[in-house]
């Protein structure tokens, strides 16, 4: 998986995409909190530009301050995981859709990883469920040695950051067998334990910036 390694020029930043960094950054730099930020974007290819530009800039604060983090992406076959350092990105493997690793060398290298990770990043998050996001933070508790809760709401993601980045109008329906598995539902009475976990793990993105198609220039 290739990173963009330009060097992003904030300053060019509209309104919308210095307080989507803006805030991130000063979640980042509060340490003392997990941070739980969701970036979305309107539904047009030049918010979608304005997002890749933001997301380039918070990979070039990660290099900077040289800090590691698991990159994970929807694809049709699944969903792959890239460890991202400063200078190079390494294919860590791949898991299902809904959270489930299905090659041992990617439960191997997972577990080679997790101990060095403070960050993680879905990209594209839309396209993956409550399963994946209650199956994740279970295989990042389990990773870190927090085993007593195994990725619960009271021990989300074994204390690791987490940001989603995407936008939630593109995977609105989901097939009608994984309907439910829309982070957007709520939860309902027929939701498995996995899905009632990946649900209540969404709610806590409360930090959420927009990136909008025309956002104002920076005064």
């Amino acid at each position: 998986m290739e990173i963009n390694r330009n060097k992003v020029d904030i300053s060019k930043f509209d309104n919308d995409q210095y307080m989507s960094y803006r805030t991130f950054m000063h979640l980042f730099k509060n340490s003392s909190r997990q941070m739980f930020m969701l970036i979305v974007n309107e539904m047009r290819y030049d918010a979608s530009e304005k997002l890749s530009q933001v997301r380039d800039a918070i990979y070039q604060t990660f290099g900077e301050y040289n800090t590691n983090f698991l990159l994970f992406q929807p694809t049709d076959y699944g969903v792959t995981i890239s460890l991202v350092s400063p200078n190079e990105s390494d294919a860590v493997g791949m898991i299902s859709d809904t959270g489930e690793i299905e090659w041992e060398g990617t439960k191997r290298r997972l577990q080679e990883v997790w101990p060095n990770i403070k960050y993680i990043i879905v990209d594209d998050y839309p396209a993956v469920g409550k399963s994946f996001l209650g199956q994740l933070s279970k295989l990042a508790a389990i990773g870190k040695g927090h085993t007593n809760d195994h990725g619960s709401a009271q021990d989300p993601f074994g204390g690791i950051n987490v940001l989603l980045i995407g936008n939630p109008r593109l995977y609105t329906v989901f097939p009608e067998e994984r309907e439910q598995e829309s982070l957007i539902k709520p939860t309902s009475p027929t939701d498995t334990p996995l899905q009632k976990l990946g649900r209540e793990l969404y709610e806590r993105f409360t930090a959420v910036t927009i990136i909008r198609r025309f956002g104002e220039p920076i005064h």
